[in-house]
């Protein structure tokens, strides 16, 4: 999939971090719509279809991994794909994440190319 035509979704409670993955990714051809947690992205997502969710995990009111769990239970979202940002490493965070998601997890502060790579993979 080419970034023309794809819209991604940024949910990233740190509005400086998020203002910048939006203008790096916008820079790369997506189209990208923002939220600043989880309650926010999943009501945006039930108006408007993403191919692909960029997401920290750690965040007020309703996580990364909240968000991933909220969208399995709606056979809408169920299939949707997403990529995990996080500054925690802990094993109790990952627990938060089914196995097979794991390897969709970015560490901050995040390598701009490794996403950019990370992104065409996941929507390959």
């Amino acid at each position: 999939m080419t970034p023309a035509g794809t819209t991604l979704l940024v949910v990233e409670d740190e509005q400086e971090l998020r203002e910048y993955l939006v203008e790096e990714l916008e820079d790369l051809g997506y189209q990208v719509c923002e939220a600043g947690n989880g309650a926010l992205a999943l009501a945006l997502l039930r108006e408007r279809p993403v191919d692909l969710v960029l997401t920290d995990i750690m965040m007020p009111q309703l996580g990364g991994a909240g968000l991933y769990h909220a969208t399995r239970c709606d056979p809408a979202l169920a299939q949707l794909p997403f990529l995990f940002l996080t500054a925690l490493s802990s094993a109790e965070m990952l627990a938060t994440l089914p196995e097979s998601e794991q390897p969709h997890i970015l560490k901050k502060p995040v390598d701009y190319d490794e996403l950019a790579d990370a992104i065409r993979a996941r929507l390959a």
